[in-house]
């Protein structure tokens, strides 16, 4: 292994900022690790450090895999992609009668987030009845929207119509066949060797992470725990297109199709991007129970950057692209930014509209009524007052430019000094009216 000491300072100087216990760092090529180490702690009480053995949680990360079930079950023709949802859901509302399995796979349903209570217990059936209360907040298709609701529902799908959880599902369908020999579904009774402990920030203090119910683990939207070696062992197969056909491989990596025509770089369960020479990039970031894991695949010059870290609030992204352009600096990502003369002015009507939130009058600069929803304002607005950063004066990037159907997407970062928050941001399609906001809490 070939040690790069750029890359280790990078690392050492990002868990010192971001105060992360434990990191798992890994450089692939088609499945071999070419650069591994294990930073920090694994479990803080116990002092134990990281190992390419050492279990990290998925988060959404794990889509992929709930995605790469839903692909096999196709391919047994067991499930079709452009059938009704209600095909399956046969008690599903009349509002969820235009969306498809395809939809919840690129989070173009208009589904949102998940809607039970993570802390308490739950069947799958009262899962299922939990989220028939959601109306979509747009028609099926019209747009992309993150929804963990959606890959929820797959996961109950696959348990559905392969007659076993989904858990057991992965393990022999996907884990065995791809030798991914530690990964296994959360379980947290269980007696797992090399897992490590989850982390966040509580007042500026780490701590251990809030508990979940067993329950919540073994939802379809990422509750995994996978090794440096669990992941190297999925690079060689994503490399080699095995496990699945490669018409279903085609799908997975398809772009989003809505229906204006546009395209959404979203596949199932991938993000999809390219690199400064256009080269495509696949990936996906996940977070969950104080535990922030990243994979990016450079696909066709066949290297992988992966990174898993047991601190909830770790910036993840950062580490990737910070090591991949040590690493190589043609793997820097392509950025998406607006035409020119266009980003000036979208900067400054989401400068207006954060000062009026700041002020806690929002109605001065939009109408909250084309806001997600009054809650979903209510809350950025405490969101806004609450961080300091926003009562000073801050500067605006933009760093994505992305348009989505009926909106246009952007993702800014906001800086005072060295502080800095991501703000995910949607506009009308006249470019004038924030409809919604999201802040990286």
């Amino acid at each position: 292994m070939i040690v790069k000491p750029t890359i280790d300072k990078f690392i050492n100087d990002e868990m010192h900022r971001q105060e992360i216990p434990g990191l798992s760092l890994g450089i692939l090529r088609n499945g071999e690790v070419i650069y591994h180490r294990g930073y920090g702690q694994a479990n803080l009480e116990h002092g134990v450090p990281v190992y390419p053995y050492t279990l990290f949680q998925s988060g959404s990360v794990g889509k992929m895999f709930t995605a790469a079930a839903i692909m096999l079950l196709v391919e047994d023709k067991l499930i079709t992609l452009d059938g009704a949802l209600s095909d399956y859901f046969p008690m599903a509302p009349v509002t969820w009668r235009t969306i498809t399995v395809r939809h919840l796979l690129n989070h173009t349903s208009g589904l949102g987030e998940d809607c039970i209570d993570v802390s308490r217990p739950f069947t799958d059936e009262d899962y299922v009845l939990q989220a028939y209360d959601q109306t979509p907040e747009f028609a099926s298709g019209r747009r992309w929207r993150y929804s963990n609701l959606g890959y929820s529902l797959l996961g109950i799908l696959v348990s559905r119509v392969s007659g076993v959880h989904l858990g057991d599902f992965l393990r022999s369908r996907v884990f065995e066949p791809c030798a991914m020999m530690t990964a296994c579904m959360i379980d947290e009774s269980r007696i797992l060797r090399h897992r490590a402990a989850g982390y966040e920030h509580i007042e500026g203090v780490v701590c251990n992470q809030e508990p979940v119910s067993k329950e919540a683990n073994r939802l379809g939207s990422g509750s995994l725990y996978l090794s440096l070696q669990d992941w190297a062992a999925w690079d060689s197969v994503v490399a080699r297109r095995s496990l699945l056909s490669a018409a279903s491989w085609q799908e997975m990596f398809k772009a989003s199709l809505l229906g204006c025509g546009q395209r959404y770089p979203y596949g199932f369960g991938w993000d999809l991007a390219t690199d400064i020479e256009g080269s495509p990039v696949h990936g996906h970031l996940g977070s969950w129970q104080g535990f922030v894991a990243g994979f990016r695949r450079y696909d066709q010059r066949g290297v992988t950057v992966v990174a898993l870290a047991n601190l909830g609030d770790a910036q993840i992204e950062t580490i990737i692209d910070g090591v991949a352009e040590r690493y190589s600096p043609s793997l820097r990502l392509a950025e998406s930014l607006a035409p020119p003369g266009e980003e000036p002015l979208l900067t400054q009507h989401l400068r207006q509209f954060l000062m009026a939130v700041v002020s806690g009058k929002p109605n001065e600069s939009m109408d909250c009524a084309v806001f997600d929803s009054v809650e979903g304002l209510d809350e950025l607005t405490e969101q806004v007052q609450e961080r300091e950063l926003f009562h000073h004066v801050f500067s605006l990037h933009m760093t994505h430019y992305q348009p989505n159907g009926d909106r246009l997407s952007c993702t800014y970062d906001a800086c005072v000094g060295d502080e800095t928050c991501t703000i995910w941001v949607d506009f009308d399609a006249e470019r004038k009216t924030v409809l919604g906001a999201l802040l990286d809490v």
